[in-house]
């Protein structure tokens, strides 16, 4: 907050046009919307993350389809599955997942996925679904994951973890294989 007007200065000043903020909850998305109506080039996406899942219900997903009818708010997400850190139960991560991507392809939205460690649930629960628009965030899975992705027309995250000796190694090998056009480099601020 106390330096967001000499970060926003430095980005334009580097070429930076547009900048995608993501909500996690409800109040980090009415946040990142906020932020959006005050700067050009500021947008904003709405959703519960899979850590949050546990605090998902039908009530949240009313208030943020509401907050998703703003004009600054370009897509659906953070959502997924996160089976590493399991801050909410298998089942509810699954449950509340269905639901926001249905309710994003409802809306035409293209969706911002979270996926770690979901041993190919993932990419099956996305198979129910026929028009899926978005970007897998932060990539960090194997090489059948990355063409079922791109078969999907999803577009690939990558993020700084590619830079990292061990853990980016098997990522750094497979960049090769994303097309230019759909490849995104994504900071994950403050990460």
């Amino acid at each position: 907050d106390k330096d967001r007007a000499a970060v926003l200065g430095r980005a334009r000043a580097a070429g930076v046009e547009a900048i995608m903020m993501v909500g996690i909850d409800i109040l980090r998305s009415r946040k990142a919307v906020s932020l959006a109506e005050t700067h050009d080039g500021l947008f904003a996406a709405v959703g519960v993350h899979p850590h949050d899942a546990a605090q998902c219900s039908d009530a949240v997903l009313a208030e943020l389809q509401q907050v998703a009818a703003h004009p600054r708010v370009k897509a659906w997400g953070e959502t997924g599955l996160d089976f590493n850190r399991m801050y909410a139960p298998r089942d509810v991560q699954e449950k509340w997942f269905r639901r926001q991507v249905q309710i994003a392809c409802e809306r035409d939205l293209p969706l911002i996925f979270h996926e770690r460690d979901s041993g190919g649930r993932f990419l099956e629960m996305l198979g129910e679904f026929d028009r899926l628009r978005g970007v897998v965030h932060c990539f960090s899975g194997n090489h059948d994951e990355l063409d079922a992705y791109l078969e999907m027309g999803l577009y690939i995250g990558i993020t700084g973890i590619v830079t990292m000796q061990a853990r980016g190694r098997d990522l750094r090998a497979m960049l090769a294989g994303i097309p230019e056009d759909r490849l995104l480099v994504e900071t994950d601020a403050p990460y």
